[in-house]
């Protein structure tokens, strides 16, 4: 199953389920961690879901 597909069975499971929507960002580093990532990008308050692929996902 290619990453759009899995993307969109994941949004689909979400949003069935209430959820608020789900953002999907690249890592900046294979070690950087969710909590690192949250804060790079002012998420740290927001409580949906957060997909964070590595570059090689991103491209897949």
């Amino acid at each position: 199953m290619n990453m759009a597909k899995r993307l969109e069975a994941l949004e689909t499971a979400h949003a069935q389920q209430g959820g608020d929507s789900i953002r999907c960002y690249i890592r900046e580093t294979d070690d950087e961690t969710e909590a690192q990532a949250r804060e790079r990008l002012g998420l740290t308050d927001w409580p949906g879901l957060l997909l964070l692929l590595s570059e090689s996902d991103a491209r897949a």
